[in-house]
C-alpha cells in the first residue's frame, strides 16, 4: 500500500508543477475567502481546513468544494471532533482498556460514530466512482485503486480491496488536511504576534 500509495500520488501531481498550481488557485481562493470578511474578526479553522482538504480531494477525487459545501463542512467537523477528543483523558483511559471500556458512555463512543460517518461518505464515493470507472482513462487516486482491483492478479483481492481503500483514503484526508491546516494556522497565528516581521518580508 505504501508504495502504490507514494507512486500514485506523484503521478497525480505530488512534488510536481501541476500541484503547485494547484495550491496556487486554492490559495487565491482562499484569500479571496479571508477579504470577504472586509478586515472584520472572523474564525479562520473552517476555510483554512476546506482549502487544504480541497488540495487532498483533488488528488483523490478531481473535484473540488465550496467553501460552504455542506458535505465538506460536515467531514471537516467530524475530524475536527475527532482529533479534539483524541487528546481526552477518557480515550487515553479507553486505549488503556479497551474491553472493559467498551461498556461504559464516553467520548470513544463519538469517535466511533464519526468514524463510521467519514467511511460511509468514502464508501458511497468508491460506489459512484466504480460505476463511472474508464481503466484507460485514470482521472485520481482511487480510480487507479479501482483499476488496480480489475487487474485479475492475486494481490489484487489480497491487497486492493475496499477496506484498504476506506483507509487509505481515510488517512490521507483526515491525516493530511489536520497537520496542513493547524501549520497554516500558527503561521496566520505568528504573524499577527510579530507585524514587524509581516511588514518586513511584505516590503521585500
Amino acid at each position: 500500500m505504501r508504495r502504490f500509495t507514494l507512486s500514485t500520488l506523484r503521478d497525480y501531481g505530488m512534488g510536481k508543477r501541476t500541484i503547485e498550481d494547484r495550491i496556487i488557485e486554492e490559495s487565491e481562493c482562499l484569500v479571496q475567502k479571508f477579504k470577504s470578511y472586509k478586515g472584520k474578526p472572523f474564525d479562520d479553522l473552517t476555510c483554512i481546513n476546506a482549502a487544504v482538504a480541497n488540495i487532498i480531494v483533488s488528488i483523490l477525487l478531481s473535484h473540488r468544494f465550496d467553501y460552504e459545501d455542506p458535505t465538506i463542512l460536515k467531514l471537516i467537523g467530524l475530524i475536527n471532533e475527532n482529533v479534539r477528543l483524541f487528546g481526552s483523558p477518557w480515550v487515553r483511559l479507553y486505549n488503556s482498556f479497551p474491553l472493559l471500556m467498551d461498556w461504559l458512555p464516553g467520548p470513544h463512543r463519538t469517535i466511533f460514530r464519526n468514524m463510521r460517518e467519514f467511511q460511509k461518505f468514502l464508501r458511497a464515493t468508491f460506489t459512484k466512482q466504480k460505476k463511472e470507472l474508464d481503466v484507460n482513462d485514470q482521472r485520481n487516486l482511487i480510480d487507479a485503486f479501482l483499476a488496480k482491483q480489475q487487474e485479475g492478479k492475486p494481490e489484487s483481492t489480497e491487497y486492493y480491496h475496499n477496506e484498504n481503500l476506506t483507509a487509505l483514503v481515510g488517512n490521507l484526508f483526515a491525516a493530511g488536511m489536520e497537520t496542513t491546516s493547524t501549520t497554516l494556522r500558527w503561521g496566520l497565528l505568528l504573524m499577527m504576534k510579530y507585524p514587524e516581521i509581516q511588514r518586513k518580508n511584505y516590503l521585500k
